[in-house]
This record gives C-alpha cells, sequence and structure tokens, in this order.
C-alpha cells in the first residue's frame, strides 16, 4: 500500500473487494488494513499516505463487498478512531 502515489485504482479495489465474498480470502484482505493502520513510520507524511489509501480501500469495501466487511469494521471500529491520535502524536 505504501507505494501508491495517488491512490489503488478501481480494478485493484474491485478484485480486493471481490474476494472479501470467499471466506479463506476474506480473513487474508481484511486484516491487512488493520494491520496498515498499526504500522510505525519514521515519517509522519508517510504514514498519513498509508492510513488515507487504507481508509480509500476500507470504504470501498464496506460499500461493494460482502456483508461480513461491514460486521469487520464494525469490530475494529476502535483500531480506526485511533488512527487520528497515532498521526496526530508521531513525531516528523
Amino acid at each position: 500500500m505504501h507505494t501508491f502515489s495517488r491512490g489503488a485504482s478501481s480494478t485493484l479495489m474491485r478484485d480486493v473487494a471481490n474476494r472479501t465474498f470467499n471466506y479463506p480470502d476474506f480473513n487474508k484482505v481484511m486484516p491487512s488494513i488493520y494491520t496498515c493502520f498499526m504500522e510505525e513510520a519514521c515519517q509522519w507524511r508517510q504514514i498519513y499516505k498509508a492510513c488515507m489509501l487504507a481508509l480509500q480501500l476500507l470504504e470501498y469495501r464496506i460499500k461493494n463487498s460482502s456483508e461480513r466487511v461491514v460486521d469487520d469494521a464494525r469490530g475494529h471500529v476502535s483500531t480506526i478512531k485511533m488512527l487520528p491520535t497515532s498521526t496526530s502524536t508521531t513525531k516528523a
């Protein structure tokens, strides 16, 4: 996710969203987004870009994936809510 400069392509996001309908793929796809939120980076910009891309992908997944994605996101609300705190306290 860190290598995208403008965000993921719609084709890639559609492919990832479709994978959430398959239970084994769902268990691979969804943890990756929450891992991104928890990663530490040396520079604030890297954290910001990675988290914005992850949020963009999560939003797309919620709108276009299985209902399981919504349930999973609800279960990780505390992780998502921590995001502004962790990015604002990270030193540049």
